[in-house]
């Protein structure tokens, strides 16, 4: 028996209907499956990046198995016998500042402090974001015979250390201190940037500067989708001699700290950073941009995606404390 074109017009209708209400819940579905994956992945680079800030910051000052920074020879406000095997560096971001170790941390205030060296001001430096720079010798000893050429290494003992420039050959490495080990320099530089690989993408990123054999600087991009990124200095105010113990927080352009003076250096004992991520395109469902207090500051995103919405954002933070160098050298 057949159907008539009433009964297949009302057929065809419900299963229009049915397949609408299927699409519906389809589309309800990959938009929230969208939505969590963009959170997860913001989440997941939020997390890398606080664990390199932690590493970094957990070793800074410490130069092999010496912790005293004063009983570094060669760096840029120490003794200098042996300076033949530290060569002015092309492009650092001030004159002997890769060698300045002193500054094991150093950082500025919604500034950069170095816009017509390393950090490229109006090309690569996204305006009212923080810099941070850190410094250690990697813990892992390196053999005479494996020093590389242009790396540059902290030869370290018990109480003395020296900085010098490899070449490849065992012989030129310094003989002091006797029995003394040898450990890359690590120098990170970490900094926001308006671009992520491609400069003029116009997705601002976590980027490190590092440095590398040469001695050289090499720029890299960390994490993308970074707006904003802030740091605060643990100050050790104890008087008259500090107990390693930060109580005061405070930005990097306080009037406390002379960072000129390696003596406040010693009291600036922990960090606390914030990092603003927001996903690389815009979210339908994402709501209306908010105020996050970040730094001791508000901050009020204003950017959105023209085409696809607001962008969804993700504030991480963390607290370090910078353990692994002592109040002050050995009498």
């Amino acid at each position: 028996m057949g159907y008539s074109v009433v009964e297949l017009l009302v057929a065809l209708v419900i299963g229009l209907v049915l397949l609408l209400g299927v699409m519906a819940v389809f589309v309800t579905s990959r938009t929230s499956f969208d939505a969590s994956e963009v959170q997860a992945h913001m989440s997941d680079d939020g997390r890398f990046a606080m664990t390199l800030f932690g590493e970094d910051l957990r070793m800074a000052g410490t130069w092999g198995t010496n912790s005293f920074t004063s009983m570094v020879d060669n760096r840029t406000l120490g003794p200098a016998e042996r300076l033949a095997y530290l060569p002015v560096m092309a492009g650092d971001c001030a004159v002997s500042f890769y060698t300045n170790l002193d500054l094991v941390v150093f950082a500025s205030n919604n500034a950069n402090p170095f816009p017509t060296t390393c950090i490229p001001g109006t090309a690569n430096y996204l305006a009212n974001t923080d810099v941070l720079v850190v410094r250690y010798a990697d813990p892992t000893p390196i053999a005479d015979n494996l020093t590389a050429n242009g790396v540059v290494y902290v030869r370290s003992e018990t109480g003395n250390s020296v900085l010098f420039r490899g070449t490849g050959n065992a012989a030129d490495v310094p003989a002091f201190p006797t029995n003394g080990t040898n450990h890359v320099l690590r120098m990170h530089i970490y900094y926001v940037a308006n671009f992520t690989e491609v400069a003029g993408d116009g997705v601002p990123s976590l980027h490190r500067i590092s440095l590398e054999a040469g001695p050289t600087l090499v720029d890299e991009m960390i994490v993308s989708g970074v707006e904003n990124f802030q740091v605060q200095l643990g100050f050790d105010t104890q008087q008259p001699e500090p107990d390693g113990k930060p109580n005061l927080y405070i930005n990097p352009d306080s009037a406390i700290i002379n960072w000129a003076n390696p003596v406040d250096m010693a009291r600036v004992r922990g960090a606390r950073i914030w990092m603003l991520l927001r996903s690389d395109r815009g979210q339908r469902t994402a709501p209306a941009p908010v105020t996050y207090s970040i730094g001791g500051a508000d901050f009020t995103p204003t950017a959105t995606d023209p085409v696809a919405g607001n962008y969804k954002r993700l504030l991480v933070s963390g607290v370090y404390d910078l353990r692994n160098f002592p109040l002050q050298a050995p009498q």
